[in-house]
């Protein structure tokens, strides 16, 4: 089973997930945006979640070795995903994977980091797609040229359809840029706020 949603508070994350392990819905893989469950005996189960990026294999397999031999298994998330999960094994293992307040926060930082870094990445990638596409207009784009609409019906057509399309496709990226920049500072903003609030605590 497949379910579409979104979380920028891992509490509320974790809280859902464990809520469907007791329906009987385990999770199996997490992607930004869905979750992937398989049926199973409801349980009441404890699943955590971090938020660390690796740059070395090497780092992420010692981190989850540190995991499993604390009695947390690592169900979902790669070296390089961001967002791990962790379900609880062993009896003795500790009720949460942070060892204090501080620690269990600052996963709110490196996920606000992260999303600020892609979304100034996405700036200067935009700001060459808009200049490019003001010279386009000022050279008057074939799309809207005079000498488009001077040729006869055959030759019109011919032309007009590449062109919507290759107009599409830029309309479409001077569009989904900025929507995609805004939508990651948003989220980074809400981010760092939350690791305030946990600093706090």
């Amino acid at each position: 089973m497949k379910k579409f949603k979104h979380f920028y508070d891992f509490n509320s994350e974790e809280k859902w997930l464990n809520d469907m392990a007791k329906q009987g819905f385990q999770l199996i893989k997490s992607t930004s945006w869905s979750y992937k469950f398989t049926p199973s005996k409801p349980e009441n189960t404890k699943i955590k979640l971090d938020y660390r990026v690796f740059k070395k294999h090497e780092d992420y397999e010692d981190y989850l070795a540190l995991f499993e031999d604390s009695g947390w298994k690592h169900i979902s998330g790669t070296y390089r995903s961001g967002h791990q999960y962790f379900k609880q094994i062993k009896d003795h293992a500790s009720d949460d994977i942070f060892s204090d307040g501080e620690s269990r926060a600052a996963r709110y930082k490196r996920l606000s980091d992260k999303l600020t870094t892609i979304a100034y990445c996405l700036l200067p990638i935009w700001a060459v797609i808009v200049t490019l596409e003001m010279n386009n207009w000022n050279d008057g784009t074939p799309l809207f040229a005079s000498e488009l609409w001077g040729k006869n019906w055959t030759e019109f057509w011919r032309t007009f359809f590449p062109e919507t399309f290759f107009s599409t496709i830029r309309l479409f990226l001077l569009l989904v840029f900025p929507f995609t920049i805004l939508v990651n500072f948003s989220f980074a903003f809400k981010a760092n706020k939350l690791f305030k609030q946990q600093l706090e605590k």
